[in-house]
C-alpha cells in the first residue's frame, strides 16, 4: 500500500515557518553587519588595507594608497596622463575626450568619458568624480576600490555646494574611501576654482570709472532665481518679507517677470536696478557664486547678499562693494538701509569706489579642471609629484566641506535663523558636527 504524504499539523506548520523566518532574518543581519555605519560603531573597522578608528570626531586614515611617501614611489613620471571621468553630466560628454598639452612639463593630459563604467577606470592614472546622480551606491565604490592600483589618484571636482551633490560621494559609512585631492570653489582645495575674483590694477590711473551711469538707474532692487523651494533655507520667504517694506522685482521661476540673465537685453534690464539680491541656494563656507559676481561685473549694482559668512565675502570681494544681510537686526532695518543708500547719491557711489582701483573677473566654473588648460596642467603637477599630496586626503563629510553648510546656517541673528530649515540634521548629528 502506497504511503500517504505526511501533512504538517497547523500548529507545527506555523512553528516551522516561524523558525525559517528567524534563520533568514539572522542571515540578513549578519550580511548587514558588514555594512554597519562606522559612525555608530565604537570599534576598528577594516576594509582591505584601510583601517579606520571610529572613536572621536575625526577619522584617521592608514592606507597605502593615501600615504604621500608611498604615492611618490608609484607616481606617473613618463608618458601622457590618462584621466577617467567616472561621473559627469550627460550634456558635458560632448566635450570629451579632451587633451591638453602642458608645455612646462612637455607632456599631455587626456580626459575621457568613463561614466559609471568601473572597468574603464582600472588603468587610469586619475579617476575624477564630478557632478552625477545615483552614484551613492555601495557596489560602485567597492568595485572601484578593489581594482584601484596604489598609484591611482582620486579627484573630487565640483562647483556645487556640498549639500546639493551628496549622491556624488561614497555612502557615509564608506567615507574612509577618501579622495586624494579636490577641485572646488573653496580656497583649501588643491586646485581651487572660485566663481570670481577681484584683481587690483597695476596702474590705477589707466581706467576712470564713469559714475554718470549710476545716476541714471531708475529701479530699486531685483531678485533673479530659478529654484524657489529649497532644502536648505526659505529664501523666498525672506524676499516676501522684504517686499513688505520696499518693492522687489522678481525674475525667473520664483516671480512673474521673465528674462534670461545671459541675454544682452536682460543685462540692460538688470543694469537699471540699484541693488541686486544675491541669495545663495545653500549657505556653505566660501560658497559665493555668480549671484554675487555678476551684479558687480555686468550690472553695476550693489549686491545684497546672504549665503556664506561676511568674513568669507570680505576675503574675496572688492572693498566696500556689498551689503551683507546678517549685519542688520531685522528685515525692516535692512529695508530702511537700502532706501537710505538709494536716496543718498554720494553714499551709493561709495560702493563703487573699488572700480577705480581694480576689476572683477568672473570664472566660468563649468569649465572645471578638465575644460581649462591652466587647471589641467596644475593637476599634472600633482600627478608628477611636483606638488605634495595631503596624507589625509579629501573627506567630503568633514567639517571644512559638508560640515561648513551646517555651521554657517546663513547667518548669526535669530531672525535669519528662522528662515533656516536645518537640512540633513540627522546626518550632522551622526557626524557630531555642532
Amino acid at each position: 500500500m502506497a504511503k500517504e504524504a505526511y501533512v504538517f499539523p497547523p500548529a507545527r506548520k506555523l512553528q516551522t515557518i516561524f523558525w525559517f523566518a528567524v534563520i533568514l532574518l539572522s542571515v540578513m543581519c549578519l550580511q548587514r553587519e558588514k555594512d554597519v555605519d562606522p559612525l555608530i560603531k565604537r570599534r576598528k573597522v577594516s576594509f582591505k588595507s584601510v583601517t579606520l578608528n571610529t572613536v572621536g570626531k575625526e577619522h584617521f586614515i592608514k592606507s597605502r594608497a593615501f600615504q604621500t611617501n608611498e604615492l611618490s614611489k608609484n607616481i606617473v613620471t613618463e608618458g601622457n596622463v590618462d584621466v577617467a571621468l567616472f561621473t559627469v553630466r550627460s550634456n558635458l560628454v560632448q566635450y570629451l575626450p579632451r587633451t591638453t598639452f602642458c608645455s612646462k612639463w612637455n607632456r599631455s593630459i587626456t580626459f575621457r568619458d568613463a561614466r559609471f563604467n568601473v572597468s574603464a577606470c582600472k588603468d587610469a592614472d586619475v579617476v575624477m568624480f564630478t557632478s552625477g546622480r545615483d552614484f551613492n551606491r555601495h557596489a560602485y565604490w567597492r568595485e572601484l576600490q578593489a581594482q584601484r592600483k596604489p598609484s591611482q589618484l582620486w579627484l573630487m571636482s565640483t562647483a556645487e555646494a556640498p549639500i546639493n551633490i551628496i549622491p556624488t560621494w561614497p555612502p557615509i559609512h564608506m567615507r574612509y574611501m577618501r579622495m586624494n585631492l579636490s577641485s572646488t570653489y573653496r580656497s583649501i582645495s588643491e586646485i581651487p576654482i572660485p566663481y570670481g575674483e577681484y584683481v587690483p590694477f597695476q596702474n590705477e590711473t589707466r581706467v576712470l570709472f564713469r559714475e554718470r551711469k549710476l545716476n541714471d538707474k531708475e529701479k530699486l532692487i531685483v531678485w533673479v532665481a530659478s529654484h524657489c523651494p529649497l532644502r536648505t533655507w526659505n529664501r523666498s520667504g525672506l524676499v516676501h518679507d522684504l517686499s513688505r517694506y520696499l518693492p522687489v522685482d522678481v525674475y525667473g521661476k520664483c516671480g512673474n517677470l521673465q528674462c534670461d540673465d545671459l541675454d544682452k537685453r536682460c543685462i540692460k534690464v538688470f543694469s537699471s536696478y540699484k541693488f541686486y539680491l544675491g541669495l545663495e541656494n545653500s549657505c556653505c563656507g566660501e560658497y559665493i557664486t555668480e549671484k554675487f559676481w555678476q551684479p558687480l561685473m555686468k550690472f553695476d549694482a550693489i549686491p545684497v547678499v546672504l549665503g556664506a559668512s561676511k568674513e568669507d565675502y570680505k576675503r574675496v570681494a572688492p572693498p566696500n562693494s556689498f551689503i551683507h544681510i546678517d549685519d542688520f537686526a531685522s528685515v525692516e532695518d535692512l529695508a530702511n538701509y537700502i532706501k537710505t543708500v538709494a536716496s543718498n547719491l554720494s553714499l551709493y557711489q561709495s560702493y563703487f569706489e573699488w572700480k577705480k582701483h581694480g576689476y572683477v573677473r568672473w570664472n566660468k566654473v563649468y569649465k572645471s579642471v578638465w575644460r581649462q588648460d591652466e587647471h589641467s596642467c596644475k593637476l599634472l603637477e600633482y600627478v608628477k609629484g611636483v606638488r605634495p599630496l595631503s596624507v589625509n586626503g579629501f573627506d567630503p563629510y568633514e567639517s571644512s566641506w559638508f560640515g561648513s553648510c551646517h555651521l554657517s546656517k546663513c547667518g548669526t541673528r535669530q531672525w535669519i535663523l528662522d528662515y533656516y530649515l536645518y537640512p540633513f540634521q540627522n546626518v550632522y548629528d551622526r557626524l557630531k558636527l555642532t
